[in-house]
Order: structure tokens, then sequence, then C-alpha cells
């Protein structure tokens, strides 16, 4: 369905994925912090950076992030 490319997502990484209700598929990688989803456009998903960790948000969209892609809650 979705290949990324451009991503290194290796086994040694500790990645946690979850969907939200939106249909939205994200990504925490807790190694670097960093936080991503892909959403589907109707003909293609579209990968976006959403920011660093639980509360950095780097994006303008008001889109918060499910609970269930945290292992654990600081």
């Amino acid at each position: 369905m979705y290949k990324d490319d451009s991503s290194k997502c290796v086994g040694w990484l500790n990645a946690y994925w979850a969907w939200d209700d939106s249909d939205r598929a994200w990504l925490y990688n807790s190694d670097n912090g960093r936080v991503y989803f892909w959403e589907f456009d109707g003909t293609n998903w579209i990968k976006t950076y959403w920011g660093y960790g639980k509360d950095h948000r780097e994006i303008q969209r008001e889109i918060e992030q499910p609970d269930a892609l945290y292992p654990y809650d600081d």
C-alpha cells in the first residue's frame, strides 16, 4: 500500500506505530524523539513531520497524536 523509500527504519531503533481516529498512521521514534504521520489524500499517502516527542509540535495544523503512540507515560 505504501513504501517510504526516504526512511531508514531499521530493526535496532525503538519505533512505535499507532492509528488515530482519522485513519492517519503515526510513528514515534523514541531513539531520536521524532514524530511523523501519514495520511491518505484519496490517491497517495502523504508523510508529514509532526515534531519532537509528545509536546513539541512543529507544524501549524491542529492535529493531536493518538495516546496509544507512546509505550509509556512521561
